[in-house]
């Protein structure tokens, strides 16, 4: 059996649906191709000890970076520095699940890699200009867990609910349609939903019910709802699986709006920001809610079998 070493396991994010799905199908992919992780890496200290390092890393015969939101702006330096100490010890070394964008310093860091997956086009687009030589297009790997939302029973009976942003400012734009539309504010991180909630300015509105506050967790929890408000990468994964109408706004990279080009449905789905996708949502005609029902299909079975066809060939 081979042994792998996972760099930036994203699981130290606690109770984020995305890092969870990300890192345990990695796990999978692994085990179905014979590949045991003997090593997990959540340090994210930029003076860690490179011998202790080594030593960690040394029984594994692969090296796996998980890419996911961490590579942009020239950030994710440490990961691109662990592998390439990996390279170094002669390790075969994979980066995996990139968005890739603005790595006018970090682009030097491609030749290290033996194969390179980026989770959308734009990503991938960007790799090649960046001379990487290996670069494979292949969607996120929260779609690997696609069988498993498949199976969940979609009977929606709720009009709409809202998802958080990276973006603070965009988070108080979408708080504020939450509230006006009487509808449920969902927050990714645990964190973030405990913060929120502790917020002075939404104490009166949480108290008197006029706002509601979740923690997603799950994708049962959004089983109920027609239509989606998101400005989270992952919760619109999640959609496109449950293929749950969703009107997403822009990130603070290309990621969510190359996924939805990727998939056909960025001239009616995505959004500069939330009362454009809240004005989109609500003028949405029934030919609007088909494309994405018949899209979102299409997209998420060739993703589960790109994923599954990249990973048989890192082996």
């Amino acid at each position: 059996m081979l042994k792998a070493a996972l760099l930036n396991d994203t699981t130290r994010d606690f109770g984020h649906w995305g890092c969870i799905h990300v890192v345990q199908n990695i796990n999978n992919l692994c085990k179905q191709n014979n590949c045991e992780i003997v090593f997990s890496d959540t340090d994210c200290q930029a003076d860690f000890d490179q011998a202790e390092f080594c030593k960690k890393i040394k029984s594994a015969d692969i090296v796996i970076l998980n890419g996911e939101g961490t590579l942009h702006d020239d950030a994710g330096t440490l990961w691109l520095e662990k592998a390439k100490l990996a390279k170094e010890l002669n390790k075969k070394v994979f980066l995996v699940n990139a968005v890739w964008q603005n790595n006018h310093q970090n682009k030097k860091y491609l030749s290290v890699f033996d194969a390179c997956s980026f989770r959308e086009s734009f990503s991938y687009q960007e790799a090649i200009k960046d001379g990487c030589t290996n670069a494979f297009n292949v969607p996120d790997l929260s779609f690997y867990s696609l069988p498993e939302l498949k199976k969940l029973d979609y009977h929606p009976y709720k009009n709409l609910a809202v998802i958080d942003s990276v973006k603070k400012n965009t988070t108080a734009e979408l708080i504020k349609i939450s509230k006006k539309e009487n509808c449920d504010l969902f927050f990714m991180y645990h964190k973030h939903w405990q913060k929120q909630k502790r917020n002075w300015r939404y104490l009166p509105d949480l108290f008197m019910h006029r706002l509601h506050f979740l923690h997603l967790e799950n994708a049962e929890q959004l089983l109920p709802y027609k239509a989606l408000i998101s400005g989270r990468f992952h919760a619109c994964c999640m959609a496109l699986m449950l293929k749950l109408p969703t009107f997403a706004i822009e990130s603070n990279t290309w990621k969510i709006k190359s996924m939805f080009q990727d998939a056909g449905l960025d001239s009616e789905f995505i959004f500069e920001n939330p009362q454009s996708a809240l004005s989109a949502y609500l003028n949405a005609s029934d030919e609007t809610f088909k494309k994405w029902q018949i899209n979102s299909a299409d997209f998420t079975e060739d993703a589960y079998k790109k994923i599954h066809s990249f990973w048989n060939s890192l082996f």
